[in-house]
């Protein structure tokens, strides 16, 4: 049976997004990103191969829906996780769990 794939969205692809896709990678197959688009970042590009990708699109936030193409909205779940914690932190791990828990994945 093959994994769901999820992309995970936050605003720099650093610490939120890139937590959740590591504590998951076993369970699903799993990308990274943010919405603020640089060149030395995650691109606009990237964003678009990569929900072209997912199964589900994770965000961390209601308003980063915004930054995803409207034909990609049908595969959105929504987290709501602030962007106060570091990279990887127990806090962070905790709060990723409640939310993925709270929408079914």
């Amino acid at each position: 049976m093959m994994k769901k794939r999820l992309l995970f969205l936050c605003s720099m692809g650093q610490n939120r997004s890139r937590t959740a896709a590591e504590m998951y990678k076993e369970q699903y197959e799993t990308r990274y990103g943010g919405i603020v688009f640089r060149e030395s970042l995650y691109t606009r590009k990237e964003l678009l191969l990569d929900a072209e990708w997912a199964d589900y699109i994770v965000i961390m936030r209601d308003y980063m829906q915004e930054s995803v193409p409207s034909e990609f909205w049908m595969k959105i779940k929504k987290l709501n996780i602030m962007d106060v914690y570091g990279y990887n932190s127990n806090q962070l791990k905790a709060k990723i769990i409640t939310e993925m828990h709270k929408i079914g994945l």
